[in-house]
């Protein structure tokens, strides 16, 4: 039996955000775990495909509050992207079950659906 994981992380598991660092960090962790059950090393041992989904700003309760604002003044600078529905993540997730893509990163955004690689330069790295 095939069996796949698909984390939840951010757009803040690649970008720095100053406001909210322990946030930023958690999700720096959740794309680094997920790139590292996702090579041949733990698939070859356990059949377990992992991705992630990299939402960003989701419309919810917390972002609709101006408070939030104060706490991430990111969300007031102009030229931000559209905030996301839940419906419109859910379809990223569908979209990992059919590419079932190992180690993957999907980035959700107002703009659509798009895998995050890893740069070229750091792939050597990897045996």
């Amino acid at each position: 039996m095939e069996a796949l994981v698909i984390n939840t992380a951010s757009l803040a598991g690649f970008v720095p955000i100053a406001e909210t660092p322990a946030y930023v960090a958690s999700k720096h962790g959740v794309v680094g775990l997920t790139r590292s059950f996702g090579m041949p090393f733990h698939y070859n041992k356990d059949e377990i495909t992992f991705a992630a989904i990299c939402p960003h700003f989701v419309v919810n309760i917390y972002l609709q509050n101006d408070k939030s604002k104060l706490v991430i003044p990111t969300l007031s600078l102009p030229n931000q992207p559209d905030k996301i529905s839940p419906e419109f993540v859910a379809k990223g997730v569908l979209k990992i079950l059919e590419d079932k893509i190992n180690g993957s990163t999907l980035h959700i955004g107002a703009d659509g659906y798009h895998y995050e690689e890893l740069e070229e330069r750091f792939k050597i790295l990897i045996p």
